[in-house]
């Protein structure tokens, strides 16, 4: 049995599989390091899909989901964070400490929640190179952090990482509703299906 990361690597390897509370034992603790190092968060954001190609300088990294909310007009709000890993040096350790902290207590507000109903929830680890990548070419230089796109917005606001859960809520509610625009062309479609 193993424990792997999102990507594949793997994390834990258990040694005893074949001793119910040994192997029981090591369960628990993976799920304990797990929640620990993977807060759940009452913001539902969802992992970005981002794909880099290009080699050097020329290395260039583009998210679907991101693009297709704007071109479409919707609010989103993403967020860029750093999960823990083993290889990590101290300053990533450092950033995954201030990530998990962030998440915890901002992305863990339940106003924050609710008030982020109609947004497009996205989120990128920087421990992954392609969204590392991306998060650079969209100007973020301080991790953790929020970025948040009104509905029609060419550029993003920082909301930086020391926002408080109410003060995101704050912001999310003062949102513009989406244009009458947007939401004729999404009636239209759905009556051509």
């Amino acid at each position: 049995m193993f424990v792997t990361d999102a990507s594949g690597k793997v994390m834990a390897k258990a040694e005893n599989a074949s001793q119910p509370s040994a192997f029981a034992k090591w369960l628990e603790e993976q799920a304990d390091a797990y929640a620990r190092s993977h807060p759940s968060t009452r913001v539902p954001l969802i992992r970005a899909q981002v794909v880099a190609e290009g080699e050097g300088d020329e290395r260039k990294a583009t998210c679907a989901e991101l693009d297709s909310a704007l071109s479409d007009g919707q609010a989103v709000l993403l967020y860029v964070g750093r999960s823990a890993s083993d290889d990590d040096d101290k300053q990533a350790r450092l950033t995954a400490s201030a990530s998990r902290k962030f998440e915890k207590a901002t992305l863990g507000s339940k106003s924050a929640a609710e008030a982020a109903e109609d947004v497009v929830l996205l989120r990128l680890d920087v421990g992954n190179s392609a969204h590392a990548l991306l998060a650079k070419t969209l100007g973020v230089t301080k991790i953790p952090t929020l970025l948040l796109w009104a509905p029609r917005a060419g550029k993003p606001v920082d909301l930086g990482g020391r926002i408080s859960g109410g003060a995101l809520a704050a912001k999310l509610k003062k949102l513009p509703a989406p244009s009458a625009e947007t939401s004729d062309q999404k009636g239209d479609e759905m009556g051509d299906e």
